[in-house]
């Protein structure tokens, strides 16, 4: 689905929910990666159970892609891969004793972008009277924001090296 001028709502909430799709994929990808750098069962299994979540909510994006008539292909989304790409970075830079607190900071940082995409996408849907659609969004959104506190009381409780 190439937008080169988007004209409407609808085909800004299209772009937008292609967008987030490609963003989960991001997102699941790193979360995949992080969960296999950190040092704990406890951390590894807070990374499996949002990966899982993320599996879910990119069933629920493509069904609001069905819903609002354009199934089809992921719109980039720069932002998503710049903080996988940053996280990385960080990584190979930081001593082994520290990955732990820069994995969790990674995933907080994508947590609070993913917050604040279906934010404006449930808003959005709604505005073009797409209930539905805006319906699935909030579900995902709701478990972002879970996901979003768990993942910060882990890293209050990590909080770097001893």
């Amino acid at each position: 689905m190439m937008f080169e001028n988007l004209t409407t709502p609808e085909e800004l909430l299209a772009y937008r929910l292609a967008s987030l799709l490609s963003g989960e994929h991001d997102s699941l990808d790193m979360l995949e990666e992080l969960g296999r750098i950190v040092s704990t069962e406890d951390l590894r299994t807070v990374f499996t159970e949002h990966a899982e979540e993320t599996r879910r909510q990119i069933k629920n994006v493509e069904r609001c892609l069905e819903l609002a008539g354009k199934p089809g292909d992921e719109s980039p989304s720069p932002t998503t891969a710049g903080l996988a790409k940053e996280a990385h970075s960080l990584l190979r830079k930081t001593d082994t004793a520290l990955q732990d607190t820069v994995a969790l900071s990674a995933a907080l940082e994508t947590e609070h972008l993913e917050i604040g995409t279906y934010t404006g996408l449930v808003a959005l849907a709604e505005s073009c009277g797409r209930h539905d659609v805006a319906d699935l969004l909030a579900a995902n959104l709701r478990e972002e924001v879970e996901a979003a506190d768990k993942v910060a009381r882990a890293l209050q409780t990590t909080g770097g090296p001893a």
